[in-house]
């Protein structure tokens, strides 16, 4: 009887164990799985902006060439500038989010 009562013991913490361990598990794949989607945001984030640098820097040429030095306040540049502050603030949105993130989580660990 003895022999019976452990073995109910032992397979009990082990389920107890294993339930815990997937708990564990899927909990930590939850938090990579938002880590790599909050990274893949960042990284478009980041081409949008660079794009944008592209379409301003190209504009300014153009603009630069054709002979008008004050490309920067006519209304299609001031567009273009307020493009560009949107996106970069977006990325640092961005970026704060992903820092309190992983503060959040290296306080969370044991």
């Amino acid at each position: 009887m003895l022999q019976w009562s452990r073995i109910k013991e032992d397979l009990y913490n082990g389920i107890v164990l294993l339930q815990k361990g997937m708990l564990t598990t899927a909990v930590y794949s939850s938090q990579e799985a938002d880590r790599l989607k909050f990274q893949y945001r960042l990284q478009a984030a980041d081409r949008q902006l660079a794009e944008a640098y592209c379409v301003f820097g190209k504009y300014g040429l153009m603009k630069l060439e054709s002979g008008h030095p004050d490309f920067m306040k006519d209304k299609e540049g001031l567009q273009l500038i307020q493009e560009i502050d949107a996106k970069r603030s977006e990325r640092d949105m961005l970026l704060a989010k992903r820092e309190a993130f992983d503060r959040e989580e290296k306080q969370g660990e044991p």
